[in-house]
């Protein structure tokens, strides 16, 4: 009967924990269909009838991590964008794997026209044909998650209308859930994977996808990069039109240009188009701290500008991260460090803004640093330096000495990596770090200016007079809980029954250490007490003698047999 308990409660936790058991089964299928049916065996879901294990001889022939690429493509646009984060973390899963998901694209079948009008009317409450003077019904692009149309506005301006493909929130939402509880499932069976906190990643990966499918958000970031590129030559930031723009609706200044891998062929100067990428890109990720958390080559348009100069027109904001002045200055400081071969301040660096899960052996994990920088800076030319590499690297090792780096620097990572790859495959000729370095050097200038130590030693004072300010409060608070009995100190035993056992041990020599001392302090004392006499020598006080020898002695072998008053286990146990 508890079985038959344990099955129903663990079954009524699956149905609780996902919206749609049928989205589940479909799931599973996929996954079985591709030669992964030992993850639903590891998983163990309950109530999930037999799904059939045949895998196609041609599906069965690739690699690994090729049929995981065909299976995330098949499973959906959730899947789809789990996986091209995936292709970023390299910390987590092997080149190969990362290799295999960064081909994953958004190829899906386009949403009719009917559909849209619907969905913009629902939204904006009027007709495409009510909106705008012309609304083109064949897509501009069409993705997983919205369609482009091109349109136009009653005073002749060329616009875009991004529209969100209708049910996706909900299909989102759905395979959010699914995945939120294979990953709980997943970490009950292994316990080790605690240590790569998969439950942060989703969390972070929810919130990333869902900014996505709220166009509110994206305007709002468009608006923001706009403000903050506008002083930067060569970069145009599309104009947001509010009045026609929802949640489900976005609508853009239309750019008229050619894909970013097209320009060298189309006669544009890739040095020059380079020059102008790596300036918007050091711009966002070092001074601005806001920056395009997807600038792949896709979301960059190559235009000519009024004067006939080269332009580039940046795309889809619905990615952006935050980065706060500390991870900056850090980024920063790791970056500048590493063109220097300055293996301490990188290795110093990581090692504290890293969760630690244990403790680490630092002058180990240092000599490790020091080994990367070695193996991937060291004797080599910055154009020669392959930086996406070495962060792949320098994470993983992190990982080994289970030092977890906070998901905001694995995005930071990811769009620098983005950068480096789109130079090493569409521009050569530049080198990335040789690019950022005089951003980086403004920025070391500036994080050390009197300016910069004003307000942070004013910002110390002021931390410093707010603890100071609350410490009585807190001395009385607790000094008020341990007199009523409220204040608890956890406190965690490993191993409780071996301490117990030693704590017994320890008393046992303490209480042999008195005995022996009153029976010696006894025998002296006895001496100057009348009583018989053995070859000179009081009987009593012999006897005494005798014993405080016998204890003695056996005090001493129980010392020795053991390695000394407190073993080397004691102290690890302590």
């Amino acid at each position: 009967m508890p079985l038959v308990q344990n099955v129903v409660r663990t079954g009524v936790q699956v149905a609780g924990a996902v919206r749609d058991l049928g989205r589940l089964r479909e799931i599973a299928q996929i996954l079985a269909a591709h030669g992964f049916g030992f993850v639903l065996d590891t998983i163990k879901i309950p109530g999930m009838k037999v799904i059939p294990r045949i895998v196609r001889p041609e599906i069965e022939a690739l690699p690994l991590p090729e049929r995981a690429t065909l299976a995330i493509q098949q499973l959906g646009p959730t899947f789809v964008k789990l996986g091209q984060v995936l292709s970023t973390r390299q910390d987590l899963i092997p080149i190969s794997w990362c290799a295999a998901f960064q081909t994953l694209q958004d190829d899906v079948i386009t949403v009719p026209y009917e559909a849209i009008a619907e969905q913009i009317e629902g939204s904006l409450g009027a007709a495409p044909d009510e909106l705008f003077a012309h609304f083109d019904r064949e897509p501009l692009a069409a993705a997983s998650i919205a369609q482009v149309h091109r349109a136009r506005l009653e005073d002749g301006t060329e616009v875009v209308a991004k529209v969100l493909r209708p049910n996706i929130v909900r299909s989102i939402r759905t395979d959010l859930d699914i995945v939120r509880f294979l990953t709980r499932q997943l970490e009950k069976q292994f316990p080790d994977l605690a240590l790569l906190h998969l439950g942060g990643m989703i969390a972070d990966f929810e919130k990333s996808i869902m900014e996505e499918v709220d166009l509110t958000r994206e305007a709002v970031n468009t608006e923001r990069f706009r403000r903050n590129l506008k002083d930067l030559p060569g970069i145009r930031v599309p104009l947001v039109y509010r009045e026609r723009s929802s949640r489900e609706v976005l609508c853009l200044e239309f750019f008229e240009g050619i894909k970013m891998r097209d320009a060298r062929d189309a006669g544009f100067d890739m040095e020059e188009i380079g020059a102008i990428y790596f300036r918007a890109a050091a711009r966002m990720l070092f001074e601005d701290g806001f920056f395009h958390g997807d600038l792949h080559p896709g979301n960059v348009l190559v235009m000519r500008g009024e004067a006939g100069e080269t332009v580039l027109g940046l795309l889809d904001f619905g990615m952006a991260g935050t980065l706060t002045e500390e991870v900056r200055d850090n980024i920063i400081a790791v970056l500048f460090a590493t063109s220097r071969m300055d293996f301490r301040t990188v290795a110093r660096v990581m090692f504290e803004v890293g969760v630690k899960t244990t403790r680490v052996n630092y002058p180990q994990f240092e000599g490790e640093v020091m080994e990367l920088m070695q193996r991937h800076v060291s004797g080599r030319s910055m154009s020669e330096i392959q930086i996406g590499g070495f962060l792949s690297d320098l994470l993983q090792g992190c990982l080994r000495y289970r030092i977890r780096v906070p998901p905001g620097y694995t995005m930071l990572f990811k769009a620098i990596m983005t950068s480096e790859g789109l130079a090493k495959d569409l521009i050569p000729e530049l080198d990335p770090l040789e690019q950022f370095q005089p951003v980086l050097e403004r920025a070391m200038v500036e994080r050390f200016s009197p300016q910069r130590l004003s307000r942070d030693a004013s910002m110390y004072l002021m931390s410093a007079d707010y603890l100071l300010k609350r410490a009585p409060i807190i001395g009385a608070q607790m000094i008020s809980d341990y007199e009523t009995g409220r204040l608890n100190l956890p406190v965690m035993h490993q191993n409780t029954q071996e301490v117990e056992r030693r704590a017994d041990v320890r008393h046992n020599r303490l209480i042999g250490a008195l005995v022996l001392g009153a029976l010696t302090l006894a025998a002296v004392l006895s001496m100057n007490m009348p009583q018989l006499l053995l070859g000179g020598v009081p009987l009593v006080t012999l006897g005494l003698y005798a014993l405080s020898f016998g204890a003695g002695g056996w005090l001493l072998w129980a010392v020795l047999r053991t390695g000394g008053l407190s073993s080397s286990q004691d102290s690890n146990l302590e």
